[in-house]
């Protein structure tokens, strides 16, 4: 499921299904372009998608990122020409045969989703990092973000031989991994054999990431 076309769509109920099956706290941010914050993290999740699944193509990061730049910015003056008001100057009138209110809508989602994978929040350290981590690294910074606490995680172990701790028997916990795990999940990001990330495998990325 690496093409854009194929990937299932985030709503935001299942942001909230999330939030809710990952024992989350509420949301503290607050923004005036998303009353519902949870539609806001459902477009966070979006782009780090569109980030994890580009990573995967061999082009260098710099070259997507520059691709990208260019695709917003001709996206941005077709909106511009289709758009034109009946009052604008005169020398705007051959472009008046381009505008077609019925696309900005569609122009306007297209150039935001295109600029969230331009957002600061989508490269943390993808040099440093494996593809994987870097996704444990966004999570991370939104979940500071919309919840206000730092994401960590305890071990527990709950399987001993004698005064060993048997293997298996550690157990990784907290909201952070609990969200952590859902949002994978809700995202498509799997193992290269299709399998899910373990509770161990996130708690281990997110020890890389906080160095």
């Amino acid at each position: 499921m690496t093409h854009p076309i194929d990937r299932k769509i985030i709503t935001t109920e299942a942001i909230r299904g999330i939030l809710r099956d990952a024992g989350a706290p509420p949301i503290v941010l607050k923004s005036e372009d998303h009353p519902d914050p949870h539609d806001a993290l459902r477009e966070d999740l979006e782009g780090i998608r569109s980030v994890y699944f580009a990573s995967q193509e061999p082009r260098p990061v710099v070259l997507r990122q520059e691709e990208t730049r260019r695709i917003v910015n001709m996206a941005r003056a077709l909106r511009e020409r289709i758009s034109i008001p009946f009052n604008a100057p005169l020398n705007h009138w051959p472009a008046r045969e381009l505008r077609d209110y019925s696309f900005v809508r569609t122009l306007d989602a297209f150039i935001a989703e295109r600029e969230r994978d331009l957002s600061p929040v989508s490269v943390i350290n993808i040099s440093r990092l494996s593809a994987f981590e870097n996704v444990i690294g966004m999570l991370a910074d939104r979940w500071r973000h919309y919840f206000d606490k730092e994401p960590t995680y305890t071990i527990t172990v709950d399987a001993f031989v004698g005064d060993k701790a048997q293997i298996g028997g550690e157990v990784r916990s907290s909201g952070f991994v609990d969200f952590a795990e859902q949002a994978l999940i809700a995202m498509g990001i799997y193992k290269p054999d299709g399998t899910r990330y373990s509770r161990r495998a996130i708690s281990t990325a997110l020890t890389k990431v906080k160095r």
